[in-house]
């Protein structure tokens, strides 16, 4: 309850919380703990925000195999979350960036993107991974053109 209290008094609602059914569990603890098979989405917004479709809040969006990151999250899950709740030319933030998910969700559904991330390592993979989907959202774009 501690980032409940914390959220409100950032001056956000804390909404229903969405669960991702990542479609199989995590390794963790074999003989000691349950196998996590999900995780829970805080959805949280100053004033009044209308999303662009009412979903259940159980997405089921397979998670992805551990590679440069140990935990990362499937960029469909990420794109949902921008879809419903911006709009194109908007900019999204994500202040604990990872591998860059969100940004490579946000430049390839027109979206702008502000990202942060303490540890080096992970800023720079979050760096290569949107400058790549910025590039193929140029290359769309020029193609679109006719250029």
């Amino acid at each position: 309850e501690l980032w409940r209290s914390e959220i409100a008094k950032s001056g956000l609602s804390v909404k229903t919380p969405i669960i991702w059914d990542k479609g199989n569990w995590t390794a963790g603890d074999l003989t000691g703990d349950y196998g996590n098979q999900c995780e829970v989405i805080i959805f949280a917004h100053k004033g009044r925000h209308i999303i662009q479709h009412r979903w259940s809040n159980l997405w089921q969006v397979r998670r992805e195999v551990a590679g440069e990151h140990p935990t990362p999250k499937p960029v469909a899950l990420m794109a949902k979350c921008i879809l419903n709740s911006t709009h194109k030319g908007d900019v999204v933030c994500d202040p604990f960036m990872g591998s860059g998910t969100t940004g490579v969700a946000a430049v390839m559904n027109g979206r702008g993107f502000i990202g942060m991330e303490i540890e080096k390592k992970y800023f720079d993979i979050s760096c290569r991974r949107i400058e790549a989907a910025q590039r193929q959202q140029t290359f769309f774009s020029d193609m679109e053109a006719g250029a």
